[in-house]
């Protein structure tokens, strides 16, 4: 009979987003703003500033549906 080894949580950890995150996140990359604009992210319990994130702006998500429904129909079989 084999024990499980218990998994510790240093070994389950995620990337520091904060030293890696630009932009906006969108289909599993990081992706500029195309404002170029940029908000504080701020913690609420401290009212400190957190990092600074792109800001998309209202419409930006058509961009990544057309990409996605592109990239769905060139892959189409006729």
């Amino acid at each position: 009979m084999t024990i499980a080894q218990p998994i510790l949580p240093h070994d389950r950890r995620l990337p520091d987003i904060q030293a890696t995150a630009r932009g906006l996140y969108i289909d599993g990359q990081w992706l500029p703003s195309q404002s170029g604009q940029m908000i504080e992210v701020v913690d609420p319990s401290t009212e400190a500033v957190l990092k600074q994130s792109g800001l998309g702006r209202e419409g930006g998500q058509h961009h990544g549906i057309a990409e996605f429904m592109v990239a769905k129909y060139i892959a189409t079989s006729f």
